[in-house]
């Protein structure tokens, strides 16, 4: 199904830095298909981030929102979907399929919950997530 858009690959890791890569000069780590995808697409290599903590950051990048403005000023906190477009719902709306794989921290849950409600994630087509934990060592997910 080509709509014509341009692929959107968007790896957003917590404290992963810019050089953890063999193709940034790393030479303690493999990474061949992160290193395909940087050499095929866009990779920035300078980041700034208006909190220091993953989940308002997030809330941060999914909005476009100073994190005064949208609320998830710490980790456990929700992003309501009162505070304006999110950018899988942008993106829905521009003729994306959108698709979420991973930890999500963004429902104000504050345990290991494999469950997110629909109401926290607007605008995502497909979802394969949790909340705030997940049983690493015996998970496949495959596509």
């Amino acid at each position: 199904m080509s709509s014509g858009l341009p692929n959107v690959l968007w790896i957003f890791s917590d404290q992963h830095s810019a050089h953890a890569m063999s193709s940034a000069g790393d030479p303690n780590i493999e990474t061949p298909s992160l290193d395909r995808l940087a050499a095929e697409g866009v990779r920035f290599t300078n980041a700034y981030s208006t909190c220091p903590l993953c989940a308002p950051f997030r809330a941060t990048l999914y909005t476009g929102q100073y994190i005064h403005q949208h609320g998830v000023i710490s980790l456990f906190r929700p992003l309501l979907p009162t505070v304006g477009p999110q950018l899988p719902e942008v993106l829905s709306e521009s003729g994306y399929h959108t698709s979420h794989m991973g930890k999500w921290h963004l429902a104000g849950g504050d345990c290991p919950c494999p469950y997110v409600s629909p109401y926290f994630r607007p605008g995502w087509d497909d979802w394969t997530g949790w909340e705030n934990s997940n049983d690493f060592l015996n998970t496949i997910y495959t596509t």
